[in-house]
């Protein structure tokens, strides 16, 4: 890297050394640097590595072509959609308008969260990682809108990979941001959640996970400023754009909530019910792992809380969305487990 390269290939699955041993030596030595240091070099620096090549035999032995892109438009599955290549501390950002009727998805630093519009007026459920703000501001050119559009903050869970710019926006538009009661006391401290498992056994042998912790370190998702002032919800619908009814789902966090629009058959599930697990890399439906949820059992238990709700569409908190029906999704996260 120090000598330009900018991409490199290998026929492993890494370039660091296999995963059983850097975890041995991390077990003795404590030390965060022994884990991955590939991977998280190109945090100071821009990289790609590219895993699991073949037929690297009939490569020559020099000569090369250099290709180089500073932009790829994309047709997201919603309809247009973007990426835009950012600085080397944030996460390519993607918008998929109209995930649902009226539902746009923004999709960055593998969490999404979403623009809920009702004639013209918005509300933001979830706000990401701190760099998101960013992300808000071209999702509302995209739309032909403006902060001022913005008329609240409804929060699924106080993880801080939601909170993202929340206080932001409660401080400089002057908007509310909503929780539930149960996830007040996270909403001041949001690094300090219950989880039932050691995150640092998940960092030691999940491999496939390490981009996705790698993207929070990047985009400083652990460390969301605490949100000053909130209002506490409980139940029924919400008096904010789109009036989503609250559905009790705790067991991620202990006041997690998801959101249900019974006029756009759609449900929000944050991180009640996944796509893509941020700690394994694991895709299709499950709960979260043991490293950032309270209590599994719970979770489990609050499926049916979803699937009761017979949504055709299920937007989450990290991952693509699901469109088979609420009842299906369940069945497999219950058949995934716990993990």
């Amino acid at each position: 890297m120090e000598k330009g390269v900018r991409l490199i290939g290998t026929d492993a699955w890494s370039l660091d050394r296999p995963y059983p041993l850097i975890g041995a030596e991390w077990r003795k030595r404590r030390d965060p640097s022994l884990l991955w240091p590939a991977h998280f070099a190109g945090i100071e620096r821009e990289y790609c590595h590219i895993e699991k090549m073949a037929n690297l035999d009939k490569l020559p032995e020099v000569g090369a072509t250099r290709a180089h892109s500073t932009r790829a438009s994309v047709i997201s599955p919603g309809g247009r959609g973007r990426y835009r290549k950012k600085t080397a501390r944030e996460e390519m950002v993607v918008f998929h308008p109209n995930a649902a009727e009226g539902v746009h998805r923004i999709e960055g630093s593998f969490t999404n969260w979403y623009l809920l519009e009702e004639d013209g007026r918005l509300t933001v459920v979830d706000t990401g990682v701190p760099t998101s703000w960013s992300s808000l501001i071209e999702a509302l050119e995209n739309l032909e809108r403006t902060l001022s559009d913005i008329e609240a903050v409804v929060l699924t869970h106080a993880h801080f990979d939601h909170l993202g710019f929340a206080e932001r926006a409660r401080a400089e538009l002057g908007v509310p941001v909503w929780v539930h009661e149960n996830d007040v006391p996270l909403t001041k401290q949001p690094r300090q959640y219950a989880h039932e498992r050691a995150r640092t056994y998940y960092f030691a042998t999940q491999l496939r996970a390490a981009p996705m912790v790698a993207a929070f370190v990047r985009n400083r998702a652990w460390w969301p400023r605490p949100i000053k002032e909130v209002r506490r919800y409980g139940g029924g619908n919400l008096p904010v754009p789109g009036s989503p009814r609250v559905v009790f789902t705790p067991g991620h966090t202990l006041g997690h909530c998801s959101l249900y629009l019974p006029d756009r058959d759609c449900l929000i599930a944050g991180d009640a019910i996944v796509t893509l697990d941020p700690y394994t890399a694991r895709t299709g439906p499950r709960i979260v792992a043991r490293a950032a949820t309270a209590d599994s059992e719970r979770a489990l238990a609050s499926l049916e809380a979803l699937a009761e709700t017979g949504a055709g569409t299920v937007l989450v908190g990290h991952g693509e969305p699901w469109t088979a029906g609420i009842e299906q999704a369940v069945e497999e996260a219950r058949r995934a487990g716990v993990s």
